[in-house]
């Protein structure tokens, strides 16, 4: 009455089927557990690369420029003009709350101002203008320096604690070459023609009509060694395009880090500069 060789068939195909299922469930399983540890892996790095944005910036305390007295000139005409002008910024950084050591000397600096826009390296990592007959045969590296103000260890130029302060100075109009005893000059205020001096590293940097006008550089660096007894360091960089600013000249400075942390600054100058000549100005 019954037949047990169709009952075997159909015993066959239940077992393959149910195979079938268990392979499949186990390479859904695999895939999953793949995706899973992926997933774990880009959140973990996504959580370390933010956690250090955050830990590893600068944060900027106050930012001051200096005020001269700078006579500008142009290429191909004998007209010059002299006023107040700011010819260097200032920028008083500390490290951000809980923040791992931060070496300066490895943050890049966006600038934008006065119809220039640049990016800035450390001093250490710029190469020099070349300049001979007054012509610019190569341009530099745009750069800044570092001076400390209060530091465990002021002869490097690492944040190392909540206490430690640098300046992060920025100097404008103008390109040095000291290391090899000469110092090129872009006295500017316009990107019309710039013209190129060259004077020797102890003249005065902007020359005013009256004697006595005081070098509104000092030129110091904490990587840099001292040339000689003077004081100026052995500095090179270019920032002859980055022109003096006047007054009323809105400036927008973006300071990244190495570990990617960025600090946006923007202020302006003051309408008046001419009341704070040979000072300083709070931007």
């Amino acid at each position: 009455m019954f037949s047990t060789q169709n009952r075997g068939q159909v015993g066959i195909g239940t077992l393959i089927v149910f195979i079938a299922m268990v392979l499949v469930a186990a390479i859904a399983a695999g895939v999953l557990v793949n995706t899973a540890g992926l997933l774990q892996a880009q959140a973990q790095q996504t959580g370390e690369e933010a956690t250090a944005e955050v830990s590893g910036g600068v944060e900027p305390q106050n930012a001051v420029g200096r005020v001269a007295n700078v006579t500008t000139a142009y290429s191909g005409s004998s007209i010059q003009d002299t006023g107040s002008f700011v010819n260097e910024i200032r920028i008083t950084v500390t490290g951000t709350p809980g923040s791992d050591s931060i070496n300066l000397t490895k943050t890049s600096i966006a600038y934008e101002a006065n119809g220039q826009a640049g990016v800035l390296i450390h001093e250490s990592k710029a190469e020099a203008p070349e300049v001979s007959s007054n012509i610019v045969d190569s341009p530099g590296d745009k750069a800044y320096l570092i001076e400390p103000v209060q530091a465990e260890d002021e002869s490097d130029a690492v944040i190392t604690s909540q206490d430690d302060r640098y300046q992060i100075v920025i100097p404008l109009g103008v390109g040095y070459n000291i290391t090899d005893g000469k110092t090129e000059i872009s006295t500017v205020d316009s990107p019309d023609n710039p013209l190129v001096n060259i004077n020797d590293a102890g003249s005065d940097i902007f020359p005013d009509e009256s004697p006595g006008t005081q070098d509104p550089y000092t030129l110091r660096d904490v990587n840099a060694p001292p040339k000689g007894s003077g004081s100026v360091d052995e500095v090179s960089f270019d920032n002859s395009e980055l022109y003096v600013l006047s007054g009323g000249e809105r400036v927008s400075i973006q300071l990244t880090t190495a570990s990617g942390a960025t600090r946006n600054i923007d202020f302006s100058t003051d309408n008046a500069l001419g009341d704070s000549e040979g000072g300083e100005i709070i931007l």
